[in-house]
């Protein structure tokens, strides 16, 4: 057999088709499905940020309002503060049974 000959029996069994094992399209599927099985992951990843990058939005809402709330109280209790001391001068209050007692001026 010439070397033409060989060379064209080997493109000829080349180009003829060949089915794959058992074996090998189990493992071909096993990698597909493991593909799947990870777009899936990252499906349920997104949809988990989604989720908390909500909670975390709906956090810095609920903290603007209290930050709002604290910083009207505390003017309010300058307020109020000036307002007494207007009327009663400087001294000090006792909460629990709300006596006041002036500062002596010395």
């Amino acid at each position: 057999m010439s070397e033409d000959s060989k060379l064209a029996e080997k493109l000829d069994e080349k180009s003829k088709a060949i089915k794959f094992t058992e074996e090998e399209i189990k493992g071909l599927e096993e990698i597909q499905a493991k593909y799947i099985a990870i777009q899936n992951d990252f499906g349920s990843l997104s949809i988990n940020r989604i989720r908390v990058e909500k909670s975390l939005n709906q956090i810095d809402e609920a903290e603007m309002e209290l930050r709002k709330s604290f910083d009207e109280n505390r003017k309010k209790e300058v307020e109020y503060v000036e307002s007494i001391t207007k009327k009663y001068g400087d001294g000090t209050l006792n909460v629990e049974d709300g006596v006041f007692e002036p500062r002596t001026k010395s």
